[in-house]
């Protein structure tokens, strides 16, 4: 990532930072504030560096901002009570999170911020095959299968979702201060689930909610059962299941700590659901800064946002290629099949749009993305 503001950015702080020598020395410099901002992910990742980056920007502009990398025993949840708000924050971390003080910041996935605060607008980017492109869109196919499908994504954030999760977060007491990515969500099985014949005969896991349920419904399965992710190693070992989906991160560390490794041999790229991310501060310690210590943490916004999705991707696709060359086909599904389940998903999305609010968001999405393709 690179590691410098924008031209724009720098700027606006050398204009902000330039002050009267002579009246600066008759003040007392204020005292630096100081924030803590968190992440689960570990150093080295798109995720961990983009945190770095806040940090180096924050002291660029006099203040220090404090990363915490993977903090032990922590998850997101923790994170989020460890900043005091939502309804987690009247938990507080689960025992075995190691964090000691309060947080004021973490980098979070848009989707948990919106069952933490209620707001069902910031789950519609996940609705089944939303922003799944036909096959035959796909660009440069053979180097990233996934580049006409991520020009979607990319469009529903820039035209509704990130104006739409900027206003409701703020009514939570949370600015967002840089916006990532989760990713794409594919199908891993044993054997092949690129046509109806295939995933009939397959069992498979859905995650333990009813959008996940919805996620996975229109493909026609055997069987969907709702787990755990944390059962899924020895359900997949017992062959009681026979696949399930998620981004490449997530499946690779899955199959790399299960004894399950050799009974997944199958990839079906169906870009199905998307997860977005944002890095988030509490709108009082955002307030305590100044004007220009806040362009200077969150530079420009979309554009820092754009390279990092573009990094996330990168990672995603090079995961992709690692569990090919170990040996698992790696397929897409047909324009036929493709088209199939997208009707079938139509159905599905109508359920989680009926609400005035949802509705609203819903039909700006289905514009913007009208003639992105």
């Amino acid at each position: 990532m690179q590691r410098a503001l924008s031209a724009l950015s720098l700027v606006a702080l050398i204009s902000a930072l330039c002050v009267d020598v002579e009246a600066a020395d008759e003040l007392a410099p204020p005292e630096a504030p100081s924030l803590r901002l968190a992440t689960v992910a570990p150093l080295g990742t798109p995720w961990s560096e983009q945190l770095a980056d806040s940090s180096i920007r924050a002291e660029a502009v006099g203040f220090n901002l404090t990363p915490i990398f993977r903090p032990a025993g922590c998850s997101e949840w923790d994170l989020l009570a460890a900043m005091g708000l939502g309804e987690p924050g009247a938990l507080g971390p689960h025992a075995s999170c190691t964090l000691t003080a309060p947080l004021d910041g973490a980098l979070l996935p848009l989707p948990l911020l919106a069952e933490a605060f209620g707001l069902p607008t910031l789950r519609l980017l996940e609705l089944p095959m939303l922003l799944s492109a036909p096959p035959t869109r796909a660009n440069v196919r053979d180097d990233d299968p996934s580049a006409a499908s991520a020009a979607l994504a990319d469009r529903a954030l820039e035209a509704v979702m990130m104006k739409e999760a900027a206003t409701r977060l703020a009514s939570k007491g949370l600015v967002i201060i840089g916006w990532s990515e989760i990713g794409f969500r594919h199908l891993f099985t044993t054997g092949a689930a690129q046509t109806v014949d295939d995933r009939e005969k397959l069992q498979i896991r859905a995650p333990n909610d009813r959008l996940g349920y919805a996620v996975l419904a229109p493909f026609g399965w055997l069987d969907l059962q709702q787990h755990a992710a944390s059962s899924l190693g020895p359900l997949l070992k017992s062959a009681r299941l026979d696949g399930f989906d998620g981004t490449p991160l997530f499946a690779g560390n899955l199959l790399a700590m299960s004894d399950a490794e050799g009974r997944v041999d199958s990839i079906t790229l169906t870009h199905h659901s998307y997860e977005a991310a944002v890095i988030v501060l509490r709108a009082d310690r955002w307030d305590a800064l100044s004007a220009a210590q806040q362009l200077g943490i969150r530079g420009d916004v979309d554009a820092i946002g754009a390279r990092a999705r573009q990094t996330v991707r990168a990672l995603q696709l090079d995961l992709l290629k690692e569990m090919s060359s170990k040996g698992r086909v790696v397929r897409r599904l047909s324009a036929e099949d493709h088209a199939l389940v997208v009707r079938a998903a139509e159905t599905e999305r109508g359920r989680f749009t009926q609400g005035p609010e949802e509705a609203a968001v819903y039909a700006l999405l289905r514009e913007a993305l009208s003639n992105t393709l």
